[in-house]
Order: C-alpha cells, then structure tokens, then sequence
C-alpha cells in the first residue's frame, strides 16, 4: 500500500493548515468534518487480521475527504490500561474486553508499583500497530489506546461500589491509588510522544488535534459521583495531567451536567465529546463556548425528537449553540460514502 497515492502530500499539508486553524480557535473556522470508514479494525487481538483491516479502513477513508488524517488506532479495550497493573483481562465473542479488579480492600493499593508505559494490553496494542504499518510506503501514526481517565481506570482496578465508598471511609487509599494511576497515564502519552513523531494524543474523537493543545482521556465515571467528589477525586488528576500536556480534550458519554460547575475549574480544557440524550448538545454547547464540541448523529432519541430529517437536527444544533462555539461533526460513511443529507445540512447551517 503506497500511502502518498491515498493521501498526497498538499492534500495532508492543507488539512494539516485548516486542522491549527479551528484549535487555534480562528474564527474564520469554526466547524470541521470527520469522516469514519466503515471497516473497524481496533479491539482485534489477531494482528493479521488488524491489519488488513486497518488498510481496508484507511484505503476507504481515503475516498472520504474532508478533514481526516490518516492514523492507526492502538485501541484494545477500555480497561487497557488497568491492565498494566496485573488484572486478569478478558474478551467475548464480540470483542468487547472487561478485567478482574486487583485491589480488594484499601491495604491493596500500597502494594501497586508503577508500570513501565509498554505493559499489558498497552504493549500488545503498540506491537499490533508497528506490525500492521511495516510494510505500508509512508508514515502512519499512531493514535494513543482508549486513555480512560485516573477514575476510569482505578474503577476497573478496585471493585467500583468499593471504591466510591473507600472515598469516604478511605480517602488516603483513593488518592495514593489515582496519584499512581494518573503517573501512568502521563508516562503512555510521553511514550507516544517521545517515540512516535506526529503521535495523535487525542484517543477520541478520532480527529487530528496539534500535540501543543493537548492530550484527550474518557471521564465516564463522572455520573456515578457528587460535584463535591469529583471536585475532590476527579479535578486535581485531572489538571495534572492538563498542566503536564498544554490542555485537555474530554470524552464523557453519560450525565455529567451536575459537574458543569466543576469542569470550568478545568485547566485548558480544550474540548468535549457528549453523548446525547444523556448530554444535550445545543445546551452543553451554550454552556461551554468557545471550546471544541464533538456532534455524533444520530440516536434513536435524536430521531424521536426531531423526526427522521436529518437538515432538523442539524439545524437545531446550529441555531442553539453560540457563534464562537467550535463544532465537530462525525460522519459515519457506508460503503458507499457519506450521507449526502447530513454534509449539505452541515454547509447550510454551520460552515
């Protein structure tokens, strides 16, 4: 596979350009189109099979356009990273990976060392990515694994009704243990940083974000805590690892509007990717302006309130959020591209 066939060099220099442009926040640009081939090669433990379908899904995105840039997703799993600190993981029969917690009671986490950034499924993820790009003509970089939050990760760690009670009866525990996991998660993303040149750092969305904005982590563990826990379990680990990189893009996909109070204490907060009908995305979006927002369409909710017209949602989004609010807009592609409904209703209303 010749990678400057799929993707000549100006085509990548301009997306590149436009790419600086939205994070630097240029108001010229404001909205930005991510296309998504429709052949999923990641949480695929056989590398052969990974990757072929890795230059399947690269060669479709090729035919795409819009504002992709090619990158192999290191992705095994959401508990990828607990699993460097010993715990039995597993996978069913459609590919989705869970792992037996290793801490059962607050002693437990005295016992944890930290593990060098190459370990567990974080290792075999990386060994699967250089495997599956030997022999591609042109560079690919890779895209950081599923970087679940510190509060992800330690709830995959210890068992979760536990661990929200040890924040009670066992704040110390909780916090050695988040302080040893957010030093792991920061020495991931150095290891991708330092390694590969053009390391994406933002595991999700899948979009090209300049590594001087940024690193992006999954912070789903949100809706199962009080502001108040969060402010005091969740906040400072996340600014570590914010100050450590320049900013922070977010990934949450359940209710966490009860935290919006406590997420503007983020420091550079760089973005958010919500899931409706959990999070509305004209309100999230009036409530964080001038950030970048991702806008996955469509859910069955969705549907269900505006009816099947794709220009209705599209345009109900637009008209709600603020002018200065960046959008991104994931386009799902069959194989026989994207929905022509969807883009034309992006264009009317938004670029």
């Amino acid at each position: 596979m010749n990678l400057h066939q799929l993707f000549p060099e100006e085509e990548l220099a301009r997306r590149r350009e436009r790419l600086e442009r939205f994070w630097r926040n240029d108001p010229g640009l404001r909205t930005i189109i991510v296309p998504q081939a429709n052949v999923n090669y990641t949480n695929i433990l056989d590398r052969d099979e990974a990757r072929q379908k890795f230059k399947d899904s690269i060669e479709h995105e090729s035919r795409l356009g819009y504002d992709s840039l090619p990158a192999f997703r290191t992705v095994l799993g959401t508990p990828a990273l607990a699993s460097a600190f010993g715990g039995t993981w597993h996978i069913d029969e459609n590919r989705m990976f869970w792992i037996d917690p290793v801490i059962n009671n607050p002693e437990d986490v005295y016992r944890l060392t930290l593990p060098p950034p190459m370990s567990g499924l974080i290792k075999k993820s990386v060994d699967n990515y250089r495997y599956a790009v030997a022999d591609i003509d042109g560079y690919v970089p890779p895209r950081v694994p599923d970087m679940q939050g510190p509060l992800n990760t330690a709830s995959m760690m210890w068992k979760q009704e536990d661990f929200i009670l040890a924040m009670y009866d066992n704040p110390k525990a909780v916090h050695y243990l988040l302080s040893i996991v957010t030093d792991y998660i920061i020495s991931v993303f150095c290891y991708f940083r330092d390694n590969f040149a053009d390391a994406e750092l933002l595991p999700w969305p899948p979009v090209h974000m300049p590594q001087k904005y940024g690193v992006g982590i999954i912070e789903d563990f949100t809706e199962l805590m009080s502001p108040d826990l969060y402010r005091e379990f969740g906040l400072p680990y996340v600014n570590r690892i914010s100050d450590e990189f320049g900013g922070v893009f977010i990934h949450c996909c359940a209710r966490f509007k009860h935290h919006w109070d406590v997420f503007d204490e983020i420091h550079n907060l760089r973005g958010l990717d919500t899931m409706c009908p959990f999070t509305d995305p004209a309100e999230v979006g009036a409530r964080f302006p001038g950030i970048a927002h991702m806008v996955q369409l469509f859910s069955p909710e969705q549907e269900k309130r505006f009816g099947s017209r794709t220009e209705d949602v599209v345009q109900f989004i637009c008209e709600q959020i603020p002018e200065q609010t960046r959008l991104i807009f994931l386009a799902w592609a069959s194989a026989d591209g994207l929905d022509a409904d969807f883009i034309n209703a992006i264009k009317k209303f938004r670029c």
